[in-house]
C-alpha cells in the first residue's frame, strides 16, 4: 500500500529521488577534502540565511511490495518505533517503523513522522546517514527506510572498540552537523547513540526525530524540545521565561556535540553513578565531568570542549569554527 504523503506532509514539496545510496567513507583528511569540494560543488547557490526559506524535498514513496522485512521481531524496539533489518531492491536497510497510536498520542507521534521524514529528505551528505524513502502498512503508521552498511551506534562502538580514532570521528559528525545547520535544520538530540559508525570506520548522523527547522523558514510548527539526552543544553531546561516552551537551537546542538565528544573520549556516560536524568540536571546547573585520559585529547580540543558546553548559548563556537579546530589537530601528530 503506498502512503499518501499529502496526510503526513501537507506542504509544498518537490519531488525528489534519494534511492541511490551515498556510500563514500571519509579514512583520512585528504578523502575529507576531497568528499568537501565535491559537496561544495554540488550546492553551490543553497541559501545557508536564517531569513531564507528552504525550499522543500518530498520523501520518495516506497510500494511496500519492494520492502522485504528480515525476520519476525524487530532488532530494536524504541519509544515510538520498531528498528527493523531489510532489503530494498537487493540494498540492505534499516527500518524505522513508528506504530499507531491512539488520538490522543497521535498528533505528537505524526509530528515526529513529519519532522524526521522532512529533515533527511532534505539533507545528503557522506556524514548523514542516506534516507531511501517512506511506506506506509496497516500496522504502522508510517516506515523511514535507511541504508544499512552494517553500522553500529557510537556509543557501543566506542565500548567495544579497542582503538578509538576520536578526532576522526569528531571530524566527521562535525561535517554532517556544518550541513545540517547550512541547510537551517537543528538536528534536537545530538548523542552518542544518534550516531552511526559504518563499516569503514565513518561517523554518519541518525536519529533526526527530534529535528527542528526555525519557524521563519515556515517549513513545520514549534515543538517542545527532546529533554531526554545527556547533551540537553542548560537553557531547554530553564527557559527564559519560565512558562516558555523551549525549542532547540544550532547553539544547543553545540552543547550536546561537546557531552558527545566526552563520552567518546571518556568511553562513557557522564556521571555514571547517578539515573541520566539527575546527571542531565546535574550538567545543566554547571557542574562538569573531569577531563578524560585519552591520547587524542590534547589542550586544544579539550578547551574547544568546554567552549562547546559553556552556560551561554552566545559564547559557544558555531559548528563552522568546531570542525576547523578538529580539522587543524587531526592533521598533527597525536596529541599527548
Amino acid at each position: 500500500m503506498a502512503l499518501r504523503c499529502r496526510k503526513f506532509f501537507p506542504v509544498k514539496l518537490i519531488t525528489h529521488n534519494l534511492r541511490r545510496p551515498f556510500r563514500r567513507s571519509h579514512r583520512d583528511t585528504a578523502e575529507a577534502a576531497v568528499a568537501d569540494a565535491e559537496y561544495a560543488s554540488q550546492t553551490a547557490g543553497v541559501p545557508a540565511d536564517e531569513d531564507t526559506e528552504l525550499q522543500l524535498v518530498q520523501p520518495l514513496e516506497l510500494n511496500s511490495g519492494d520492502v522485504v522485512i528480515h525476520g519476525d521481531h524487530p532488532v530494536r524496539a524504541g519509544t515510538f518505533a520498531d528498528i527493523w533489518e531489510g532489503s530494498v531492491d537487493g540494498f540492505a536497510v534499516v527500518i524505522k517503523s513508528y506504530r499507531r497510536y491512539s488520538t490522543t498520542d497521535s498528533a505528537h507521534v505524526r509530528m515526529r513522522h513529519r519532522n524526521e521524514a522532512l529533515a533527511c529528505c532534505q539533507l545528503s551528505h557522506p556524514n548523514i546517514v542516506p534516507f531511501r524513502g517512506v511506506y506506509a502498512t496497516p500496522k504502522y503508521a508510517l516506515a523511514l527506510v535507511y541504508d544499512s552498511m552494517g553500522r553500529r551506534c557510537l556509543r557501543e562502538y566506542t565500548r567495544e572498540t579497542e582503538t578509538v580514532m576520536g578526532v576522526r570521528l569528531l571530524v566527521d559528525i562535525a561535517r554532517g552537523l556544518l550541513h545540517m545547520h547550512d541547510m537551517g535544520i537543528v538536528h534536537g538530540n545530538l548523542a552518542t547513540e544518534n550516531v552511526l559508525v559504518d563499516c569503514d570506520g565513518a561517523a554518519r548522523i541518525a536519529g533526526l526525530g527530534s529535528a527542528f527547522v526555525p519557524k521563519n523558514h515556515g517549513i513545520w510548527s514549534e515543538r517542545d524540545a527532546d529533554l531526554r539526552s545527556y547533551g540537553t543544553a542548560p537553557e531547554l531546561l530553564r527557559p527564559d521565561p519560565p512558562q516558555s516552551r523551549p525549542q532547540p537551537t544550532k547553539e544547543s546542538d553545540i552543547y550536546a556535540f561537546a557531552l558527545l565528544a566526552w563520552e567518546l573520549f571518556a568511553g562513557h556516560v557522564p556521571f555514571p553513578n547517578i539515573p541520566q536524568a539527575a546527571a542531565t540536571y546535574l550538567l545543566a546547573s554547571g557542574e562538569r565531568p573531569p577531563r578524560p585520559d585519552h591520547p587524542e585529547l590534547c589542550d586544544e580540543i579539550w578547551d574547544l570542549i568546554e567552549r562547546c558546553w559553556g552556560g551561554d548559548p552566545s559564547c559557544r563556537p558555531p559548528i563552522d569554527n568546531v570542525l576547523a579546530i578538529l580539522q587543524e589537530q587531526l592533521s598533527k601528530p597525536l596529541c599527548v
